[in-house]
């Protein structure tokens, strides 16, 4: 079996061991036994693989964050004037809108999510159009949603996510979903509550599982 290229020591050898291949390998571990450079120099690229990661991933959360929006909208609006609602305040850009109203719509044909009794309706994409992940939510300026008659829905949840990113924030992301079922300050928050309220109730949400991502990764 061919074996690709990597920071680890390698050597092939026969599966039935030869007396030659007895000989390589002693002679291996004897130069691996006298010598911790090569060790210790994939330990500190593991390192910083590892603190570019925590860069990333903070850089993201803040990102989410900071852009978060809550916006009052016609309780009259369709679907379709909805998603483009999200688009627009996610992106100044008009490619970029049109190009997240249609990853929007290509995730709504697959079914919508309209949790009744919850009264709430989410929006959720991954999209190229962004770079950094994005949460808004949409309330009626009076009254209930009517594009969701006879469901009663008060609130929308859009939660978007860029095409690539690294897996811990989908899990971090998946949360603020669950949350809306688990979480009551969380849930009340995003109901009724300011802007304000809403980012530290969402950092709430997000501090659990980060810490048990950073302890995990600092050994």
């Amino acid at each position: 079996m061919e074996i690709g290229e990597t920071s680890i020591p390698k050597l092939i050898v026969n599966p039935l061991l030869s007396d030659e291949d007895i000989v390589q390998i002693q002679t291996r571990v004897s130069k691996l036994a006298t010598s911790s450079y090569h060790y210790d120099s994939v330990v500190q690229e593991d390192f910083v693989s590892i603190m570019n990661k925590q860069i990333e991933l903070n850089q993201a959360v803040l990102g989410l964050l900071n852009n978060f929006d809550c916006h009052e909208v016609p309780s009259d609006l369709s679907v379709q004037a909805l998603m483009h609602e999200i688009s627009n305040l996610a992106s100044e850009d008009n490619t970029a809108r049109l190009m997240l109203y249609k990853d929007l719509q290509k995730r709504e044909t697959l079914g919508s999510v309209v949790m009744e009794d919850e009264r709430f309706a989410m929006f959720h994409a991954k999209t190229s159009a962004l770079k950094s992940p994005r949460m808004y939510v949409l309330r009626p300026v009076k009254g209930l949603f009517e594009c969701y008659a006879p469901a009663e829905i008060q609130v929308i949840v859009a939660l978007l996510i860029p095409e690539q990113v690294p897996i811990e924030l989908n899990q971090w992301m998946s949360y603020l979903s669950s949350a809306l079922l688990e979480n009551d300050a969380y849930r009340i928050a995003i109901f009724t509550k300011t802007k304000e309220a809403i980012q530290s109730e969402i950092l709430n949400v997000l501090k659990g599982p980060m810490k048990t991502w950073y302890r995990k990764v600092s050994g």
